[in-house]
């Protein structure tokens, strides 16, 4: 299935990759405040890394209030854990820690046992597993992708695809070991450079105040934001936000309306 995921993952705007990793985390929100807050398995993966990352925290919050308009599941999730949180702290303040009452104070030496085992306690256990999940997809998806290079229809949607980003292109570098699979991950990381470079230069050289009034066509208006993508990976976020937007009329720019035959600057429609 990750073959068929990826060759439909070509015919889509940016890095397959990222796409696919973007979707995968999608469908494990919404299963998570949908069906799995009360799933012992999955609570305890999040009570043992205390919580989600930041990121993936927020997406669950965000993506919960986008479908339901509605916190219920987080809630449920994060209280467990402000419960669990609560404890420990209670449990450290019954110990003497200033027992002045008594006359006695206890040395340096105990009060930092105290303090290190009640930040053990707090600290996390092991990564957040939605970051582990979509790590070890990352790995399979980039694995898959370069063994499928070896057959003449997969490498062809490929090839048309806009390619890997950079930091899956040298995750497939270290996984590729044929020269021909290395030759076709270069070539075409090479000519999507060659023709977001040619869209950057004209970008760039109608900024110029004497080609200031020349037609700015929309794959031009793209590059900027492609040139990002490329080197730092899709970007990990939804919504009305303003990046998600920019970013989401880079994409249309680039993979709208085009005119036939045109492919270097100055092809599709003026912005």
């Amino acid at each position: 299935m990750i073959d068929v995921h990826l060759k439909i993952a070509f015919g889509k705007p940016g890095c397959p990759v990222c796409r696919l990793l973007e979707e995968q985390e999608d469908r494990y929100l919404f299963g998570l405040v949908y069906e799995n807050v009360n799933d012992g398995i999955t609570r305890k993966l999040i009570i043992d890394s205390m919580g989600l990352c930041s990121y993936h925290a927020w997406a669950l919050q965000a993506k919960e209030y986008m479908e339901w308009n509605d916190g219920l599941g987080t809630g449920i999730i994060y209280r467990d854990l402000l419960e669990r949180v609560k404890e420990q702290l209670e449990e450290f303040l019954t110990l003497p820690i200033d027992d002045t009452r008594r006359g006695k104070r206890f040395g340096v030496k105990t009060l930092e046992r105290w303090r290190n085992q009640l930040l053990k306690r707090l600290s996390p256990n092991r990564k957040c597993h939605i970051c582990e999940s979509l790590s070890q997809s990352e790995e399979a998806y980039v694995g898959w992708l370069v063994k499928g290079l070896k057959d003449e229809e997969f490498r062809v949607k490929y090839e048309k695809s806009d390619g890997l980003c950079l930091p899956h292109l040298r995750m497939a570098l270290r996984v590729a070991s044929d020269g021909k699979t290395l030759g076709i991950l270069v070539k075409k990381a090479l000519s999507t450079l060659e023709d977001m470079d040619l869209l950057l230069g004209e970008y760039i050289r109608k900024h110029a105040w004497e080609f200031r009034n020349e037609e700015k066509f929309k794959e031009e208006q793209a590059a900027w934001i492609r040139a990002v993508a490329f080197f730092a990976g899709e970007f990990k976020g939804k919504g009305n936000d303003s990046v998600s937007r920019l970013r989401g009329r880079a994409m249309h720019n680039l993979h709208g309306v085009k005119l036939p035959g045109q492919q270097k600057p100055g092809r599709g429609e003026p912005s």
